[in-house]
């Protein structure tokens, strides 16, 4: 099951996410569950190092592996991930991205370079990875409404994170959008 969680800045998405994760492993590690947390934002400020260490801090005992990728997921090897440390299949391999704004800064800002179109290799990095877990929770924004004209690399990754949302929502079994920190179902297909 893939399920999609959106909705404004501090709006909650990480802690439902956090939560939905636990309610699909009851029992954890215990229970034979491995959870992976796909941690996608790069500490470029004070700002950014605060917010990883919250999040840090909130998942201390969710019995999360942590894997700290900005960009290039698909190169991710998850089948390495398994209860007793060796493969195992995807029947008990849970995912959170964490999320899709800051991949998408990743691979279109590498050092210096810039990269306009890389929506296309985003989708197919979380699909390969989405193909190999039990459940997959991602966590995007929803930076679309203010209706301002911004410069050429705003638009250009406005542009990108619209189709990658498009893309995930998609093949979202269940989209939630958090308004106002209360979860509103967008999409829910009979197996979510």
């Amino acid at each position: 099951m893939v399920t999609l969680i959106t909705g404004g800045n501090d709006n909650g998405k990480s802690e439902y996410a956090e939560d939905l994760v636990l309610k699909l492993s009851p029992g954890g590690t215990s229970a034979g569950y491995t959870r992976l947390y796909l941690a996608t934002m790069s500490a470029r400020d004070d700002e950014s190092l605060k917010r990883i260490e919250k999040h840090i801090l909130r998942r201390n005992d969710m019995e999360y592996i942590t894997i700290e990728k900005s960009c290039d997921i698909g190169s991710i090897d998850l089948e390495k991930y398994g209860t007793d440390g060796h493969n195992t299949d995807s029947s008990h391999r849970i995912l959170l991205i964490e999320d899709i704004p800051n991949l998408l800064a990743g691979e279109m800002f590498q050092g210096k370079d810039f990269y306009p179109n890389v929506s296309d290799k985003i989708i197919n990095d979380i699909k390969k990875l989405v193909s190999v877990c039990e459940h997959t929770v991602l966590v995007t924004n929803e930076v679309f409404s203010d209706g301002i004209t911004y410069d050429e690399y705003t638009t250009t990754y406005l542009r990108e994170f619209g189709l990658i949302n498009q893309a995930v929502a998609g093949i979202a079994d269940k989209v939630v959008e958090l308004v106002c920190g209360i979860p509103l179902i967008v999409k829910e297909s009979a197996n979510s």
